[in-house]
């Protein structure tokens, strides 16, 4: 079992997130069965669909299907705004995030 599809099967079953293979140009948006890019929770689908793409560049995570947000917050380098000083400001007017998986 190769290193990306071991963590994506443990994804899915420790933390029921929606997963599939991550490829530069995706092979499918919607599946058969109508999910987003072939994602599933299932370990045996999982497996499935990292054979049929064996040039994989890492592994993807529906977030909708998952009930995951995405934060992303960027520095001053190459952007106009600080993300990280914009983040404080809003946990010390809503307080802190909760904390999460990194």
């Amino acid at each position: 079992m190769g290193v990306f599809l071991e963590h994506a099967i443990s994804y899915a079953s420790d933390f029921g997130w929606s997963v599939f293979p991550l490829v530069q140009k995706p092979v499918i948006s919607k599946s058969k069965t109508g999910t987003r890019w072939g994602c599933s929770i299932a370990a045996e689908v999982i497996r499935q669909r990292f054979a049929s793409v064996p040039k994989h560049d890492g592994i993807g995570i529906a977030t909708d299907e998952s009930c995951l947000l995405v934060l992303d917050v960027d520095t001053l380098k190459g952007h106009t705004s600080d993300g990280f000083t914009s983040l404080a400001g809003l946990e010390e007017t809503y307080g802190n995030l909760p904390k999460t998986v990194t």
